[in-house]
């Protein structure tokens, strides 16, 4: 119920202290005509003064433990000089008084559980140093309520509305200070109460006496010796009542005789120190509670002996995973020899061990794929019956050697050909052997093992290629054979340089280079052709013969129909730079031209379908279609261009 209490009122507390940070909608205010950064300032202010308001909150309701981590937190808030001196002093006191309100808090619970017990004695002890560290803190409120006045001087609390934020949360903080003013009170008053009961029970308890004796002041660790003493109450022997024995914290028990006297055998605990203390105790049980005060008696002194153990060795200052290692030294004693266990250990696992009366070597391997910047290596010898253990540690990383790796290759390589490959591993300077090498260039791979030096070579065939060209990255990865050395991946530039390639490219470049002059040609003549339609820049017309200066074709229409065409195609020929193919038909040559101008559908046009009549009809044409044919080209030929008549 405690534990739930204090968690519910922890949760209450944290929301109460940051309500103003994260309520929906909160931020920095602003207020009309003020300046957004002293907006900021005053939002981080109210939260600071809430937060320390908090603490005092925790002080009071006993969450001690939790005022450190928070003042850790609040070390990094922005302020003023002046403000955040004040709230320094007021962490240095919230500390102090956390630490001395939990120390007296848990004495007064202690006193309270040995006055339930009658251990009257052992209750004014704890209620002396309570009330001691209440006297240390009973003036530390007043200087909390100093700091609190002087930081509302320096916020100018008193020229705020009553309504400002800042303002409300000083004036809450000051309420926290007064709770926890309440809060010290009533602890001084539980002591006080306390104190009362442990007088009254004194006072109704009879007082009891308990002695105690040793065979032995001083004895080896494992011995035994013999305590023994007496149990009394106004000088009579308490009979048959239980005792506790305590040596070293360990703890036995006797039974005291008719007489109120014991007597028991116990051991010395193997704990190698100089000395240890012996005492009984007496707690009332059953109905001793009603009857009997507690007692104690006094702390006997009991001087230990043992056999000192030393151990001389040197303990290595790296460590690689596999790798193993061999730590040599001397154990020494000064006991009689005896045979020894020293064991190593690696951040708490057992890395091997070894038996030995003086001198050792102690092999121990990191295991694999063991990896730290700082692991604990402990070297440990055990302790046995009289002899005393003995340990020395040191902080040694934990990592792979590194792995080293030389390329040697022409800068260039020849394809289709061999690409030769050499080179060296090494691991810490020295030559690494079976360590795998796995070359790669472009998309050929291959993989070598290192020789006994180190060495390698390897090499890779590179196929006809009509597209590779330029440099290319060769990549080595290579992988020890020992997993105590790194893997390692190094690169070089390799030019591929290839002959057919190269042949194709200059045919390629060449193919292209004529093929834009033909172009260029070509666009010259069409634009010379287009110039030539614009008015003003009549291009000079060509030498075309005439109808009747025509080759011979024979006499009649027929004859006269050809000698037009052909005079009208030299035309066009010399216009459209497209020359008649000897596979052309008639028809194909004028919608080859027509690509190159797309206005001989005109008069061109008509005379091709004439001619086209004319050559595969056997029908022997008119007068009238002699006449058409003459004036198509007769008008081709005085327009100097290419169109309808």
């Amino acid at each position: 119920m405690k534990k739930f209490f204090i968690g519910l009122l922890s949760t209450v507390l944290l929301a109460a202290i940051f309500a103003g940070c994260v309520a929906p909608g909160s931020g920095p205010r602003q207020l009309p005509h003020q300046d957004p950064a002293s907006a900021a300032l005053e939002f981080d202010l109210v939260d600071l003064v809430s937060a320390y308001g908090g603490i005092l909150e925790y002080l009071s309701s006993g969450l001690y433990a939790e005022v450190d981590g928070i003042l850790a937190d609040l070390e990094s808030a922005n302020a003023s000089a002046e403000i955040l001196a004040l709230f320094e002093r007021f962490s240095e006191l919230s500390r102090e008084l956390a630490e001395n309100l939990s120390q007296v808090e848990g004495l007064l619970d202690n006193a309270a559980i040995v006055i339930e017990q009658n251990d009257l004695a052992a209750a004014k002890s704890r209620l002396d140093a309570a009330a001691e560290r209440l006297e240390q803190i009973v003036i530390v409120p007043a200087e909390v309520r100093s700091i609190h006045d002087s930081l509302g001087i320096v916020l100018g609390i008193a020229s705020l509305p009553g309504t400002d934020r800042l303002r409300l949360a000083f004036q809450e903080m000051l309420t926290s200070l007064d709770r926890l003013q309440q809060a010290i009170d009533r602890l001084a008053a539980l002591g006080l109460q306390l104190e009362q009961q442990r007088v009254q029970t004194q006072a109704v308890l009879a007082l009891t006496e308990l002695s105690l004796s040793m065979s032995a002041s001083e004895g080896f660790v494992g011995d035994e010796i013999v305590v023994s003493g007496r149990l009394s109450a106004d000088g009579a022997g308490l009979v048959g009542r239980e005792l506790d024995l305590v040596i070293g914290g360990i703890v036995s028990t006797a039974v005291t005789d008719s007489d109120g006297r014991y007597s028991a055998t116990v051991e010395i605990p193997f704990r190698y120190v100089n000395h240890l203390g012996v005492q009984a105790r007496y707690t009332p049980r059953a109905q001793d509670l009603d009857l009997y005060q507690a007692a104690a008696s006094q702390v006997r002194e009991l001087t230990i002996n043992y056999y000192v153990t030393l151990l001389d060795t040197e303990l290595p200052t790296e460590l690689h995973p596999g790798l193993t290692v061999t730590i040599e030294g001397t154990i020494s004693t000064d006991g009689p020899p005896q045979s020894r266990t020293i064991s190593a250990f690696l951040d708490n696992q057992p890395l091997g061990l070894t038996t030995t009366v003086s001198a050792f070597s102690l092999n121990i391997t990191p295991p694999p794929g063991a990896s730290s910047p700082g692991a604990r290596l402990t070297l440990q010898v055990a302790s046995d019956a009289r002899y005393a253990g003995y340990s020395d540690s040191v902080t040694v990383p934990v990592a792979q050697i590194a792995t080293s790796v030389i390329l040697d290759s022409t800068g260039f390589a020849l394809i289709p050909g061999d690409l030769l490959v050499s080179g060296r591993v090494t691991g810490d300077s020295a030559p690494l052997p079976g360590a795998m090498v796995e070359l790669s260039y472009a998309s050929w791979n291959t993989s070598v093992v290192t020789d006994a030096n180190g060495m390698f070579n390897a090499r890779l065939d590179l196929p006809v290629s009509f597209f590779l060209f330029g440099a290319h990255p060769l990549v080595a990865k290579v992988k020890p054979a020992e997993g105590w050395f790194a893997e390692v991946e190094t690169t070089k530039q390799i030019t591929i340089i290839s002959p057919i390639g190269i042949g194709l490219l200059l045919a390629m470049i060449v193919g292209l280079i004529l093929a834009g002059r033909a172009r260029s040609t070509n666009r010259l003549n069409i634009q010379r052709d287009a110039g030539s339609a614009y008015p003003g820049k009549p291009y000079p017309a060509p030498e075309v013969p005439l109808p009747d200066q025509a080759p011979s074709l024979g006499g009649g229409a027929k004859g006269g129909i050809i000698r037009a065409y052909l005079s009208a195609r030299t035309l066009v020929q010399a216009l459209s730079g497209v020359f008649i193919r000897p596979r052309d038909t008639v028809r194909e040559y004028l919608s080859r031209a027509s690509k190159r101008i797309p206005i001989l559908s005109g008069a061109f046009s008509e005379l091709t379908l004439l001619a086209e009549r004319i050559l595969y009809s056997r029908v022997e044409p008119g007068e009238p279609a002699l006449l058409r044919a003459e004036s198509l080209f007769r008008s081709m030929r005085e327009d100097q261009k290419i169109g309808t008549p």
